[in-house]
């Protein structure tokens, strides 16, 4: 049972921000586009990929009275301006579907944006006796003092340290980018075992 709570409910965002052509899965090698949308919820954001398929089996599953943006029936659906477009509609229609009261459309919406498995929190365990490091006081502000020092010593080193820093993040973006088609394969295999995993307990 999922957890109904007005307030909570009104904390759920997300949105799509990106988009990615995809050639090849698991069992194929079709071309088809990623919906990627950012997710945020009790104070936590993910990214969520779903192909448009999936955009459908939602809307029909829930029943929303949001407008769900139609099937192209000539031409290429990875074409840039047509993904653009659908890319539009399908935010139109996800904003719809949040602002619906509808039990089905938002436990159907929770689902589908993975906010269950994301903002679960699992405690903490208590630090064992005498495990805690023990830290000198202002330890933290000399080293920093240090460190600050040791910049304005050496711009070049942190020049170079920053240059890292970039090459790093730009490292970052393009392997999350590459993985976002085994991501989105993942998540739909997952979503199947749920669903069959349901319909052995009804």
């Amino acid at each position: 049972m999922y957890y109904r709570d007005s307030v909570a409910a009104k904390r759920l965002r997300a949105r799509v921000s990106s988009t990615r052509t995809v050639t090849g899965g698991i069992t194929s090698k079709e071309e088809y586009v990623l919906y990627i949308m950012e997710v945020s919820c009790s104070g936590r954001t993910w990214t969520v990929p779903r192909r448009y398929s999936e955009f459908r089996r939602l809307h029909s599953k829930c029943h929303s009275s949001s407008r769900l943006p139609g099937r192209r029936i000539l031409g290429s659906s990875t074409e840039p301006a047509f993904v653009a477009q659908r890319s539009k509609e399908l935010q139109e229609m996800l904003q719809s579907m949040l602002a619906e009261s509808s039990f089905a459309v938002q436990d159907g919406l929770r689902e589908f944006l993975l906010v269950d498995e994301m903002t679960v929190r699992v405690p903490e365990e208590p630090l064992k006796p005498g495990t805690a490091e023990r830290i000198p006081l202002g330890a933290s502000s000399t080293a920093h003092e240090r460190a600050s020092d040791a910049t304005a010593a050496n711009p070049a080193a942190h020049a170079g340290a920053s240059d890292k820093l970039k090459e790093l993040e730009d490292t970052k973006i393009a392997l999350e980018e590459r993985t976002a088609g085994q991501t989105y394969e993942i998540q739909r295999l997952a979503s199947a075992v749920r669903r069959a995993a349901d319909d052995l307990d009804a």
